[in-house]
Order: structure tokens, then C-alpha cells, then sequence
């Protein structure tokens, strides 16, 4: 046999196909003569070298191949034709990509000689896509284990605190990103986000060593893909292979090897973590086995201070001393954990004619002591009292099972069913009344804890694949079925809730006992909110999709991507036995329209038809063109309707009854009324008051859920959000392994949520008030539209968001570099933000929400980031990454509730003239840069081993990187409180000094207001052995 031939091979970047073929990829290409015609019928093999697998395809009429929902890893490719033998090694396929292999194999018997020419350009993909393979998640820096954050590498992904720490694709709310492992669902179904939920910012649930290359997907996806208005990250986990191989590791972070953080405290922590992964055949090409086992012990110091007194400590007066004492005494150091430990194992079967089942369990724990108070776990000084703390709990545990099957006649199915289970819990440190004192901060139980949520996923999905022609169509279908039981009531201890910024006017309300100076809680500024239902929800919703499309090879250099998807979700009904809620909410004309607490609109309208091309313009597979179009759909996680489906129960859910100032009647009046002396109880021993007291004593209503906030949804009026999507990319080969591209992205989404409170009355202007400041008037008196209530929240889905990108971004493989950078400059507007279920509003006037249209506080205006490694001689290797990004906005504030509609100082924004108030973020924070190394030097332990030191250095340069802690984390910052703007006789009012002040007057940074990005420059030693 003669071998002769030319083959052109444009590997990639790898290209999504979709959820069917998440964890697999592709191989297709052209098999022709060198003078271009078509070869039918040469037989075409791929071998992967890792577990014999040995797929065989042959090319039709058009000489055109393609092997479907192949394994990832590297395959050995031949090509037989006329018998003329073309032979490729190292054909590397990712997870969900798709590798194009032209052949030109030359007949005649002069040519003896292989000619072989490869581009990093993928001439058929029609959707960009940004992989990153195991040697990258094995040797890159990373500074908790976590695969999920290299996602931040790749144009357009963000996570920060408006994201919740979720990524966020293309400027949307992290709760609408999708994260597929192997194939299935790994959100988490009641918060949404991966699962792990808040403490998957702190801890690993997978091991990073069982993850074998992952890839984000932010340029449009095919119809296979659904519940994302944005992007994917679809990750796939390590199997056995014919070889036994692995790895054991240990490192440690010791603060003695780290720098100081700029504000000097003591705030590094001592982290140890270790593990090791290993694989190989139990049959030898037939049965494979793998498993891995992480863990993690971790410590950090933490202080108190409650940094607003500081302003006051040189004149601290007799009237405020009591407080100003006991806050105090509150204050001191405390320590944080944060443990963590991960498991994951799998079983691969592989049949003869390379079907496939496998099956995976994995399981992870985290314990994390002194980390739950108000989502400031990570900012090393703390406005909020030990006793406002508790410890963090989560576990989370995966089992999924996969059969890809090859039938005859060019079919393919695959068929998944998964189940993922998590448990979290916030233990309370304490069982006493919060206090909220305004910019001072907390003490007492945090207002919602203690709390527990259960949920699980089970999830089953099949697909078929069919090959005709130059088409590849996918047929699939997909259900989940989900259940959580949540227990969360706000306020179970009672809450005393003050606002305003006035210190010493704070700590005089919390010191009084009566006698001239007046008595406690005797102040508008005050309300009282006490839980008076059972708090427990326990839901089951149904998830559906199908979907259809097709891949067709219009002309050897035009690719073309069709299909449509359904889905449907279909949501609990909420419980409304509760005669006395739902006659008071049921058809009562608010000001905003009429509600209907007993329905929630199930969402079953959700097609998305999507179209994508990829024009490989000159046919030489250097320069390609891509683009596409699509409707995407987000779906709402169960925790956004959680008070809505129990609210309106016999025994009530999540609700709070408020005593708020009410007929000239102030809290400490109220109490007092009922026979409940506030001025004789200490500040340590403030009471825990009965439902029964609450509400018949103080309250004096007929029933104990008369004056209730009550939270509902817009009914069959609210929908999941939808995302149109414009993408254009142009990807260049300037010369072998380095490539250059652009990518274009728009977006306008639509049905977002928001919550808006229905029941407040129409504002006025306070006669006499020259600065036409718009006042609800509810701490003065006026009342509600339905007085037998207090809020009546509804989750609506009138909200908005635009996005547009420009993505510049290069990549440089050799053989012993690679390179990789992006530039993104985007533009991110909404007119609401909702990260959580249970906030608040968030507006200036529910009447006017066209005021809020403005920069969203998603809004990264500028990023930048990539990565480098290189091997260097004598086993040493570097590796490093780099990122940049602008600040967020912030929301100026006049640091009171000073429209009194009940909602403290948010959306309370100072006038910029009288009548006009700031645009919604209209200030920016400040933005950050960080470099991250890794030298791993490495010594050869008899043939097959090889023992590795490593050292790695966090924050390279010690930037400072210091911010304005965001108002996620912090929503009393005093940096972002600017003042009236405009006082009541219209003249201007004074700028308040602290507005967006960074440092203190002695010039250093002020931890009472900022936080550091990231972390100081750290060191972390680690030795790991590879067998």
C-alpha cells in the first residue's frame, strides 16, 4: 500500500454543538483528489490513544465524513482511499467542539510524501467559543481550587459583586448563566448559579484534578442549549484510560510568606489544601476507572469595628454614652474558616464498536465557622457583631449516568439521567433581637437567620443524531423535575430597624431610658418587624425542552446552523388557604393594577428559533467569518417565588408583621401602649417578643397577619426573561499557531424582574419644600392604599437590560508557549439589577420607573485578562495570569429614608437641581489589576514519575487595589451617602465629606468604607508527584 497525500487540518478552538453533546466533540471534514473532485466511499478511522476507542465513518457522494458526539482527547486519524493510505496523529477533539479535517490524497504513484498544513482557525464553527484544557486548569495559579473562576479568562465573563459572585455572560444577572458538568445540569435550583450556591465563591465542590478542560460560550449557542440569557460553561470530568496514571499534591499558604494589606490589618489567612487524583483500565480498552479527593483547612482573622464611632470618640456626651459603650464592647478580633473537602469518582465502559457508558458520583462538604454575616465573609473588618454572625454549611452530591450508542445507518444516540442533591444551612451565633443601627451597624441574630434548604435535580435527557448528506441533524428532549423545602423567616427574633447617618442621633435613640433625654426606640427613624408565619416552603416545579437542529455544509467554505428550541417550566402552585391575605390582596385595586396571589403563570411560550453561519472567506482556513441570531431564554430559580407560594398559607410563610411609626405614634409608644417599657430593658436583653404580643398587644389587629408585608408575583402576567441576540466574529491566522479575532456582541433582554411594592401611595411635595423632593410620607402618617396591610411586594417582570461588547482577543501555541489575551469594551444599561429574591426595592419612584433606565451596576466598561505558559528547559515551568477591570457603578445616596417610603436610604438619591434627582448610578467605583505567577520546577522519579515543586505568588506586584466596599456587601456604606443635594428652601446642599472619600484624613485607606480586591501579594508553597 501506497501512502501519499496532502491533509488540511484546521484544528480549533473548539465549538459548541450543544447540551446533547456537551461533554463529547466532533470530527467531520472533506476528502478529495488534488484536483479538487470529491471522493465517495474512502473509509475514514479515528483511534483515540488514550482508551482504543475506534470510530470508522465513510464519505458520501461529496466526499464529505463526520464522527458525532465523539469522546474528547486525541485521536490517531486515517484516511483510505483508491488504496491510498493518509495517516494523522494527535488529533486533539474537545468537549463539545468540532475539529474540521480536509484530505487531499494524490493518486498517482509519484507522490509518496505527506504534506500536512494546520490552522488554529476552525473553518465550520459558527459559534466562538473559549476552551481551556487540562494542562491550563492543572498549572495555571489559582487561588482556591476553583475550576469556574478561569472562566473570567475569556472575553465577556464577569464575576463581582453585582454578580453575586455568579459568572456573568455578556453583562447578564449571574442567576441566568448556565453551567453544564459532563453533559447535565450543575445550577443550583433554588438561588440559581452552579451549585455550591453562596459559598461556591469560597469552596470547591468538585475536585479541580477530576476536571479534564472546560469552555465558555458567550457568542450565541445552538438550539441544543437552553436556560441562559447569556452564556454557558460546559466542563467535563477526567476518566480512566489503557494507562495507569495520577497525582498526589499539598499546599500551603502561610501569612509569615505574605505581604500586609494596605489598611494594615491583620487579614491573611493560613490555608492548607491537598489531594490527588488517579485512573487507568480495569479491561484494557474496555473498562476504565478514575477518582479524586480534594480538601481544604482553612483559617482567617477577622475584626470588628464599628468604625463610624470614631467620628464621635472626642466628644462622646452623656446622652450618647450608653450606646457608644456598649457597641464598644462588641468590638474585638474573631476567627473565620473556611474547610472544605471533595470527592469525585467515575466508571467507563466502552462496547466494541466504541458505545459508551459511564457512570459518576461525586459528593463535597463545606464548613465555614464566623462567614455568613450580611455576604461580608470576605471583607476582613466588619460593621456587625459576633452575635450578627453564624456558620455557613453546604453539601452537595452528584450522580449521573451516560449511554452513547452507535447504531447503524449514520444514527446516534445519547441518553443521560443525572441527580444532584444539595443541603445548606446558616446556624444563627445568637437568639436575641437584631438591631440595625444605620451607618454604625448590627448586633442581635442576623434579621434571616437561622435558615435551611434542601433541593434536589433529577434530570433525564436523550438525544438522536442522524447524518444525511452534508446535514447533521439533532433531535433531543430534556426533563427535570425539582424539589426544595427552604425554611427562611426574616426577622424571627424581632428586628429593630433604624435609619439615618446622623451617629450621634443613632446611638441617642439606642441610650435612652426615659426622663429628659427622652426614651428608646421614641423616633420616626424607627420600625419594628417580627415574623409571623411558619416560614417554610416546600415546592416541586417541572422543567421540558425540545429541540431540533441541523449543521449543514451549504458549499465547501459556508457553513450553515439552524434550529429551534421549546421549553417550559411548569411552577408550583402557592398556597391560599389564608381567607384574611387573599380577600386584602385578590382583585384590590392598587395603584399599579390588580393582583391574584393565588396563580402563578406557568411558563410555557418559549420558542427560540436560532440561525449562525461560518464563511471560510478565502478557502485557505486562515480568515474566517462567523455569525448568528437568536431568542434565549433564563429561567427564574424557585427561590424568587418562595414567598409567594407560602405567604398566603393558613399558617403564613415568610412574613413579617412591621410596627411602624403610625398616627403620630412612635415604636417605643407602641410597646409602651401595650404595656412593654423599652427604656427598662438593656441593650443586651432586649426581648424577644410573642406573635401573640406582637400582634394583639402592640399591633392591636384583628389577626396577627393584619399589617403584614406580604410578597406575591404579577401573577400570569410575570414571565422568565428573553434575550435577543446579534453576534459577528472574524477570526485571522496571521501565521502557524498565532491567531488574532474580533467579536461583536448585542444583546436586549426583556422580562426581568424587579420587585415593586403595590401598595404605597402616591407622592406628593411637602408644602413649603423649594426642592420639589418627591414624599411617600409612610413614617408620617399617611396611609397605605390598602390600610389592613403593610408592603404588598410583587415580583414583577417589567425590567430591562441592553448589552453591547467589542471583544479584541489573540492567542500563540507552540510547542513548548502558549499565549492568551482579550480586551473587552462593553456597555451594560437596565433600569433594575435584582440579585436576591428577598431584597428590597430599589427605585426612587414606583410611579416614574423610566427614571431608573440608566448604567447598570453590571456595567464593566473595561476588562482585560489572559494567560501565559512556558516550558523551559530542565523541568522548569511558568505560568501566570493577568487581569484588569474598571469599577461598577454606584448609586449615590442622601443616606436617609428621605421620601419615607420605607425602604431605608436605598434608591433615595440626592436632587442635582430642585425637582431632579441623580441618574441611577451615576458614580463609578474604582476598578483593579492583578498578576498571578506559578514556577513548578520539576525532577524525574525513576521512568514514569515526576516529583514537582511549586511556588506561587498571588497579586505579583502588590497592587493595592482598593474600592468602595459595593453596596451588595455593604448597604449602609457611608462612602456612597452624598447628601440632600438640594435642602427644602432649594439652595444647594453640602457635598457630605466622606462621599466617594478613599482615604482617611491621616491619608491611609479607610477600612470603615473600602475593601481590597482580591488579596496582597500571598505565597503559597506547594510539592506535587505525577505517576
Amino acid at each position: 500500500m501506497r501512502y501519499g497525500g496532502w491533509v488540511i487540518v484546521p484544528l480549533m478552538a473548539a465549538s459548541l454543538w450543544g447540551q446533547s453533546n456537551a461533554n463529547k466533540g466532533n470530527i467531520s471534514g472533506l476528502v478529495r483528489d488534488t484536483t479538487g473532485n470529491p471522493l465517495p466511499d474512502a473509509t475514514v478511522v479515528a483511534l483515540n490513544t488514550g482508551t482504543g476507542a475506534l470510530r470508522e465513518a465513510h464519505t458520501n457522494e461529496r466526499g464529505y465524513y463526520r464522527f458525532s458526539s465523539i469522546d474528547a482527547g486525541a485521536y490517531d486519524f486515517r484516511v483510505e482511499a483508491l488504496s491510498v493510505s493518509v495517516g494523522l496523529k494527535n488529533v486533539v477533539v474537545n468537549a463539545g467542539g468540532w475539529v474540521e479535517v480536509d484530505v487531499k490524497v494524490a493518486l498517482n504513484k509519484s507522490t509518496e510524501k505527506v504534506g500536512l498544513e494546520t490552522s488554529t482557525v476552525s473553518i465550520t464553527d459558527s459559534i466562538a467559543t473559549h476552551v481551556f484544557p487540562v494542562e491550563v486548569i492543572r498549572d495555571l495559579p489559582i487561588d482556591g481550587r476553583r475550576f469556574q473562576e478561569f472562566a473570567t479568562l475569556a472575553p465577556t465573563v464577569q464575576a463581582n459583586a453585582a454578580t453575586r459572585n455568579e459568572l456573568s455572560f455578556l453583562g447578564q444577572r449571574g442567576v441566568y448563566g448556565n453551567v453544564i458538568v459532563d453533559g447535565t445540569d450543575y445550577n443550583e435550583p433554588f438561588l440559581g448559579g452552579i451549585r455550591g450556591s453562596e459559598r461556591a465563591r469560597f469552596a470547591f465542590t468538585i475536585p479541580q484534578s477530576a476536571v479534564q478542560e472546560f469552555q465558555t460560550i458567550t457568542n450565541g449557542y445552538s438550539a441544543e442549549y437552553g436556560r441562559s440569557t447569556g452564556g454557558v460553561l460546559n466542563a467535563i470530568t477526567r476518566s480512566g484510560t489503557n494507562s495507569t496514571h495520577g497525582e498526589a499534591f499539598y499546599q500551603t499558604r502561610n501569612k509569615q510568606l505574605s505581604l500586609a494589606n494596605p489598611f494594615g490589618l491583620d487579614a491573611l489567612e493560613s490555608q492548607q489544601q491537598f489531594g490527588g487524583s488517579t485512573g487507568g483500565p480495569i479491561l484494557k480498552d474496555r473498562i476504565f476507572w478514575f477518582v479524586a479527593a480534594e480538601g481544604q483547612v482553612a483559617s482567617m482573622p477577622r475584626m470588628i469595628h464599628f468604625a463610624a464611632l470614631d467620628s464621635i470618640a472626642g466628644g462622646v456626651t452623656a446622652n450618647i454614652r450608653p450606646a457608644y459603650d456598649y457597641f464598644r464592647s462588641l468590638e474585638g478580633p474573631f476567627s473565620q474558616t473556611n474547610n472544605a473537602f471533595a470527592v469525585l469518582g467515575r466508571l467507563d465502559y466502552q462496547f466494541r464498536d466504541a458505545s459508551r457508558l459511564t457512570g459518576r458520583f461525586s459528593e463535597s462538604r463545606n464548613n465555614a465557622e464566623n462567614a455568613v454575616s450580611s455576604g461580608t465573609s470576605w471583607i476582613p473588618q466588619t460593621t456587625s457583631a459576633l452575635s450578627n454572625n453564624g456558620t455557613e454549611e453546604d453539601s452537595v452530591r452528584t450522580a449521573t449516568l451516560q449511554w452513547t450508542s452507535i447504531l447503524p445507518h449514520a444514527l446516534l444516540n445519547d441518553v443521560r439521567f443525572a441527580y444532584s442533591a444539595e443541603q445548606r444551612a446558616s446556624r444563627a451565633n445568637s437568639a436575641t433581637p437584631d438591631v440595625q443601627a444605620g451607618v454604625i451597624g448590627d448586633f442581635g441574630t442576623q434579621f434571616n437567620l437561622p435558615l435551611q434548604t434542601d433541593d434536589y435535580r433529577l434530570q433525564f435527557a436523550d438525544s438522536l443524531t442522524v447524518q444525511r448528506g452534508l446535514h447533521n441533524v439533532v433531535l433531543g428532549a430534556d426533563y427535570s423535575l425539582l424539589h426544595v423545602n427552604h425554611y427562611d423567616g426574616a426577622n424571627q427574633y424581632g428586628t429593630f430597624g433604624l435609619s439615618g447617618s446622623n451617629v450621634a442621633s443613632l446611638l441617642s435613640i439606642l441610650s435612652r431610658t426615659g426622663g429628659p433625654e427622652g426614651n428608646r426606640f421614641d423616633d420616626p427613624s424607627v420600625v419594628y418587624l417580627r415574623q409571623v408565619g411558619n416560614a417554610q416552603v416546600d415546592a416541586r416545579a417541572h422543567q421540558m425542552a425540545f429541540f431540533g437542529k441541523d449543521e449543514w455544509r451549504a458549499l465547501p467554505r459556508l457553513t450553515v446552523g439552524y434550529g429551534v428550541r421549546w421549553e417550559a417550566q411548569l411552577n408550583p402552585s402557592p398556597d391560599a388557604a389564608n381567607a384574611f391575605l387573599v380577600s386584602n390582596v385578590r382583585g384590590y385595586p392598587f395603584p399599579f393594577g390588580r393582583l391574584d396571589p393565588t396563580r402563578l403563570s406557568n411558563q410555557l411560550n418559549h420558542w427560540a428559533p436560532r440561525a449562525s453561519i461560518a464563511w471560510n472567506v478565502s478557502g485557505s482556513g486562515t480568515t474566517v467569518i462567523r455569525a448568528g441570531a437568536g431568542v434565549f431564554y433564563g429561567q427564574t430559580p424557585l427561590g424568587f417565588y418562595a414567598d409567594a407560594l407560602n405567604n398566603f398559607g393558613a399558617a403564613g410563610g415568610n412574613l413579617s408583621l412591621q410596627i411602624a411609626p403610625v398616627g403620630g405614634l412612635t415604636v417605643y409608644q407602641q410597646f409602651a401602649r401595650a404595656g412593654f417599657d423599652l427604656n427598662r430593658i438593656p441593650l443586651n436583653q432586649l426581648p424577644i417578643m410573642s406573635v401573640g404580643d406582637v400582634w394583639i398587644k402592640i399591633a392591636g389587629q384583628p389577626n396577627q397577619f393584619a399589617q403584614a408585608n406580604v410578597f406575591t408575583t404579577s401573577g400570569m402576567n410575570f414571565h422568565d426573561p428573553r434575550s435577543f441576540q446579534l453576534a459577528f466574529s472574524i477570526e485571522h491566522q496571521v501565521t502557524s499557531g498565532l491567531t488574532l479575532s474580533y467579536q461583536f456582541n448585542q444583546l436586549n433582554t426583556v422580562h426581568l424582574p424587579r420587585v415593586v411594592d403595590f401598595n404605597v401611595p402616591q407622592p406628593t411635595v411637602r408644602p413649603g419644600d423649594l426642592s420639589l423632593r418627591l414624599f411617600f410620607g409612610l413614617r408620617s402618617g399617611t396611609p397605605r392604599p390598602n390600610p389592613d396591610l403593610g408592603a404588598v411586594y410583587a415580583l414583577d417582570s417589567s425590567a430591562r437590560s441592553t448589552y453591547q461588547g467589542h471583544s479584541f482577543h489573540t492567542r500563540y501555541r507552540v510547542k513548548r508557549a502558549e499565549f492568551a489575551a482579550h480586551y473587552t469594551l462593553s456597555y451594560t444599561r437596565s433600569d433594575d439589577d435584582l440579585a436576591w429574591p428577598f431584597l428590597s426595592t430599589a427605585y426612587l419612584n414606583p410611579f416614574d420607573l423610566r427614571r431608573e433606565w440608566g448604567w447598570s451596576s453590571l456595567d464593566s466598561r473595561h476588562q482585560a485578562a489572559g494567560y501565559a505558559v512556558y516550558q523551559a528547559p530542565k523541568g522548569i515551568e511558568l505560568t501566570g495570569i493577568f487581569r484588569a477591570w474598571s469599577g461598577l457603578p454606584i448609586d449615590a445616596t442622601t443616606g436617609d429614608d428621605t421620601s419615607e417610603l420605607l425602604a431605608g436610604d436605598i434608591g433615595n438619591r440626592p436632587l442635582k437641581q430642585p425637582g431632579s434627582p441623580f441618574p441611577r448610578n451615576a458614580f463609578s467605583n474604582r476598578g483593579a489589576k492583578t498578576v498571578d505567577v506559578r514556577l513548578l520546577k520539576s525532577f524525574r522519579v525513576r521512568e514514569s514519575g515526576k516529583l514537582q515543586l511549586s511556588a506561587e505568588v498571588f497579586n505579583l506586584f502588590n497592587f493595592d487595589n482598593v474600592a468602595f466596599a459595593s453596596a451588595y456587601d455593604y448597604p449602609n456604606n457611608p462612602a456612597f451617602i452624598y447628601g440632600l443635594g438640594v435642602l427644602p428652601n432649594g439652595q444647594p446642599a453640602s457635598v457630605n465629606p466622606g462621599f466617594l472619600k478613599l482615604r482617611t484624613a491621616q491619608g491611609g485607606y479607610n477600612p470603615a468604607t473600602d475593601v481590597q480586591l482580591g488579596t496582597p501579594l500571598q505565597v503559597q508553597l506547594g510539592i506535587r508527584f505525577l505517576f
